[in-house]
């Protein structure tokens, strides 16, 4: 039985193609052919996702009221950030490296690392409702989610197999 997951179902595809014999099930969700450049797709799906964002919270009553223009706010925050980073301090997470799990360390937090928390997010459905309210915090200078969310993804960096998305 095999199973994969995004860029993972490139080998469940090349395993399903080369071996067909030793599977009994394949189940694959959310594919990314093997023919398909992640890294040149990379930024149209990002546009695409942070669009599907601001439109649904736009398109949504309760979430344009408590949250509205989360587009602009959220440009406006990334600007604000990547003119002044700012540090906080967090836990490291079991990151792989021997003696580093536990550790108190400063995050900087740029623009740039916004963008990328909150593209992170997106990979994690229970965090979807509440990314409005993350943006408009971090516009407000509270960056607690935005770290939590880094520190969640740092944790998973070690199982990330950066030779497939080749």
């Amino acid at each position: 039985n095999l199973y994969g997951i995004s860029y993972g179902t490139r080998l469940a595809l090349t395993i399903e193609r080369d071996f067909p014999a030793g599977l009994r099930s394949v189940v694959i969700d959310s594919v990314l052919p093997p023919q398909v450049d992640l890294i040149d797709t990379q930024p149209d799906n990002t546009i695409r996702a942070f669009n599907q964002l601001f439109d649904s919270c736009a398109a949504d009553a309760a979430c344009s009221a408590a949250y509205p223009n989360l587009r602009t706010v959220f440009f406006d925050t990334v600007q604000k950030l990547n003119q002044t980073p700012v540090k906080t301090s967090i836990t490291l997470p079991d990151v792989g490296i021997p003696g580093l799990a536990g550790k108190q360390v400063d995050l900087l937090i740029n623009g740039d690392s916004f963008i990328s928390a909150i593209f992170q997010a997106f990979y994690v459905t229970s965090y979807l409702p509440d990314l409005p309210q993350v943006i408009y915090q971090a516009s407000q200078g509270s960056l607690d989610a935005v770290a939590q969310i880094d520190t969640v993804f740092m944790a998973s960096e070690k199982d990330v197999s950066w030779g497939m998305y080749a």
